[in-house]
């Protein structure tokens, strides 16, 4: 007989806190599961931890070679036997043995639902610190296109989703080249099919460290995490397009635009890992822009950051250039405006300030 819940457990170098997480998943309430163990070829002490282990409920897998995050994920989904399917990094853990079991129940009442998760609360040091409930205090359920919006606008899961197999089997696992930002694309994949179930208690232990895989990325290769982020959400646009769902697809690109905003301007004040120099805004357009207008649009867009940007800064010769180019995409009245006080020199620049400070 199959187990109803397969959860998969990715762990590299992370065989030290291997324990708290199986324990965690081993000691619930719920006990029609099993817990697959995928070792992504980790040096450190993973296979002999992972030997100590012995319930039956425990299968563990190493990986010939690396994998790479998604690729070490999917190996697991392709392994597991449950209906429902529930990845958690061997760093994190459930904070409630009943967890699964009101899971499980949220997924039975309703076979609309792809998903559901729950808040997580945040372990640094061993002890529990925040808990971010952006939900609020009642258990609900999401349609599926209210929640693809949300995500568009910045939302993520953390560690805390169990999936209805059948979203795999029909829509696809994870993609391989987008280890970072290939939950979140599928998030919306399935939000784009599916209804999502959501608990308001939060069950799941979210661990922070230096060694978490997302920072480890973000810190050695920046740009590869940035640059997979920018494409995840290119794809699911397109999904969303290909799909006629072009109020969703609408909905991607102001999250993309968003998107290539913040990077820009962080970048721009030399603050934070992932920015983005207008240089590579323009090789990320060249790349994913699917339309002259929409190229146009972005264009626009970012020049005008950048040059607002630039003129907080007080590099007025780099602002003027910019707004240039945005106003070579699309012309405006405000933009316009900007570029005109700009040329007057040093009065325009004070009258744009006094203007500034009584709107």
């Amino acid at each position: 007989m199959n187990p109803k819940v397969s959860f998969v457990v990715p762990c590299y170098n992370l065989g030290h806190l291997l324990p708290d997480c199986v324990h965690s998943i081993l000691n619930q309430s719920y006990k029609n599961l099993e817990l697959i163990i995928m070792d992504d070829c980790s040096p450190d002490a993973t296979p002999e931890i992972a030997k100590t282990f012995k319930d039956s409920r425990v299968a563990y897998f190493r990986n010939e070679t690396n994998l790479g995050v998604c690729g070490n994920f999917n190996r697991g989904i392709e392994l597991a036997q449950g209906e429902y399917i529930w990845i958690i990094s061997a760093d994190d853990r459930l904070r409630r043995n009943y967890a699964v079991e009101k899971f499980v129940a949220l997924m039975e009442s309703d076979p609309g639902l792809g998903f559901a998760f729950c808040p997580v609360v945040l372990l640094e040091r061993g002890q529990e610190t925040t808990s971010p409930n952006k939900h609020g205090q009642e258990d609900r359920i999401f349609k599926g296109h209210d929640f693809f919006r949300m995500l568009q606008k910045g939302y993520c899961l953390s560690a805390s989703a169990i999936v209805r197999r059948e979203c795999y089997h029909r829509l696809g696992m994870l993609p391989v080249d987008l280890d970072y930002g290939g939950d979140w694309y599928v998030w919306c994949l399935f939000s784009l099919y599916y209804d999502v179930g959501y608990l308001a208690e939060p069950m799941v232990n979210y661990r922070v460290h230096d060694q978490q895989i997302t920072k480890v990325m973000a810190r050695e290769v920046p740009q590869d995490c940035r640059d997979m982020y920018i494409a995840a959400r290119w794809r699911v646009k397109a999904r969303a397009e290909s799909e006629g769902h072009e109020a969703l697809a609408a909905a991607c690109l102001d999250g993309i635009v968003t998107d290539y905003k913040n990077r820009l301007t962080s970048r721009l004040r030399h603050s934070g890992t992932l920015g983005l120099t207008l240089e590579e805004f323009e090789m990320s357009l060249a790349r994913h822009g699917a339309n002259n207008e929409e190229v146009r649009r972005l264009r626009a867009y970012m020049y005008n950051e950048a040059g607002d940007t630039y003129h907080c800064l007080n590099d007025f010769q780099r602002a003027s250039e910019c707004y240039a180019v945005a106003l070579g995409q699309r012309w405006d009245v405000r933009g316009l405006a900007k570029y005109a006080l700009l040329k007057m020199g040093w009065p325009g620049i004070r009258l744009r300030r006094w203007l500034a400070a009584w709107s």
